[in-house]
């Protein structure tokens, strides 16, 4: 985290699919699962899906905004169970298949309209 002791490292694990629309935070002092919306989707602006773009590099940036429930909380996070995630991604698809994700997410108590 920028101004931390540690920069450039995690403070947790994210757990994620393709197909199942449920993923994890797992971060210090509990988790926090949540799942994907299904809808809306618009294309062309990658709400609620990825668009994808080369790294001229043999690569894909997918970039998009996601909307999700959080369904469970644990610990220190249980205050949110039954909010919000609107997450800011950009997942890199490296040219080997391997990821590389940069995301901004902003968790919330208060459930999406």
């Amino acid at each position: 985290m920028p101004g931390g002791e540690d920069q450039g490292n995690a403070i947790g694990q994210f757990y994620g699919s393709f197909t199942n629309p449920v993923c994890v935070y797992d971060l210090p002092g509990g988790a926090i699962a949540m799942q994907f919306a299904s809808s809306p989707v618009y294309q062309a602006i990658g709400f609620n899906t990825f668009v994808p773009f080369s790294d001229n590099h043999g690569g894909v940036y997918l970039e998009g905004t996601f909307e999700l429930a959080v369904v469970d909380a644990t610990g220190i996070y249980r205050a949110f169970k039954g909010g919000h995630n609107h997450m800011v991604d950009r997942l890199h698809q490296l040219a080997n298949g391997s990821f590389d994700e940069f995301c901004f997410c902003n968790i919330s108590r208060y459930q999406f309209p």
